[in-house]
């Protein structure tokens, strides 16, 4: 029981700070997110650090983290959807003009 609540209140120290390290980024149509402000986040690699700018696409690996997957689960997590919006997309085409 006590490893239980150690890993719960393990899990819990990780995901305030997402949801804090996830507001330091503005989520494009593109599937990037670019930082706004300097964030910070202690993950399981590490110390986290993204300066102000930083633009990450799909796919990046940055200090050993691919850093859309990590915002893309948290911002999924916090709206309550289930699958990336640009699985939704699929097929879509724009109309004929």
């Amino acid at each position: 029981m006590y490893v239980a609540v150690q890993k719960s209140a393990s899990r819990l120290r990780y995901l305030e700070p997402m949801k804090d390290f996830i507001k330091h980024f503005s989520r494009g149509r593109d599937g990037s997110w670019t930082c706004i402000a300097h964030a910070e986040i202690r993950h399981t690699t590490g110390r986290i650090q993204v300066a102000e700018g930083a633009r990450f696409t799909p796919g990046t690996i940055f200090m050993a983290v691919d850093i859309v997957k990590l915002l893309e689960q948290e911002f999924h997590r916090l709206n309550g959807a289930t699958r990336p919006i640009s699985h939704l997309l699929d097929g879509i085409r724009a109309a004929p003009s």
